[in-house]
């Protein structure tokens, strides 16, 4: 079986809080080394609109506040409405309320967290292509707590001040499949087992590949 080719867009994050292009290159040789998931890394976006954008299977999101003109952003909806998969990595979901399309097809957007720190992810649903076979685990992280929508598909959670938040999640937009995952600060996250195997299944089940 020929492995699944995606695209990862990561940005330069001019508040250096993260060290996207590099903490996503480590994810995407981990990958590699995992097996199915391939993926070429671009720092610009609008590779969105060129019709290069059709060998791709999957896109994946690992950047923060991303600067979409209105073209960028519709043809990435109109992708992914017609089957193309999607995947958001953390700071995807850091993004400004003018892209509400955007939003529209992740599901949700970042609206805080608490001090980096380690903390257990539990799967909430163990039956999912995502999740079967995946254990609850604990990593040192960010964890996100998401303004969401209410129609989303809930794959993994935690625990912050007695509330439980999504970490995990996936829902169908048009003809695609997008999956979000809320974890991956930096290489000691994108390298968690834990994390890799949502990442991995999370890519593959996007791009409409069996898990």
């Amino acid at each position: 079986m020929e492995p699944l080719r995606g695209v990862m867009f990561v940005s330069l994050d001019p508040g250096r809080r993260h060290e996207l292009p590099r903490t996503g290159a480590i994810l995407m040789e981990r990958l590699a080394e995992r097996g199915q998931a391939l993926l070429d890394m671009s720092l610009d976006l609008s590779l969105l609109e060129s019709p290069l954008m059709a060998r791709y299977d999957v896109c994946v999101f690992y950047t923060v506040w991303p600067a979409f003109s209105p073209l960028q952003e519709q043809a990435l909806l109109d992708q992914v409405r017609s089957g193309k998969g999607f995947v958001g990595i953390h700071t995807a979901a850091c993004v400004g309320p003018e892209h509400q399309g955007y939003i529209d097809l992740l599901g949700g957007t970042f609206r805080m967290h608490p001090p980096h720190g380690e903390f257990q992810v539990t799967i909430r649903d163990r039956e999912h292509p995502i999740t079967r076979g995946v254990n609850d685990f604990v990593i040192t992280d960010e964890l996100y707590v998401t303004d969401r929508a209410p129609d989303l598909h809930v794959l993994a959670t935690a625990v912050h001040e007695g509330a439980e938040h999504p970490l995990a999640w996936c829902r169908t937009y048009g003809s695609g499949r997008v999956f979000y995952l809320a974890l991956g600060h930096d290489p000691g996250a994108v390298s968690n087992p834990g994390f890799l195997a949502l990442a991995e299944r999370g890519i593959e089940w996007a791009a409409g590949s069996p898990t």
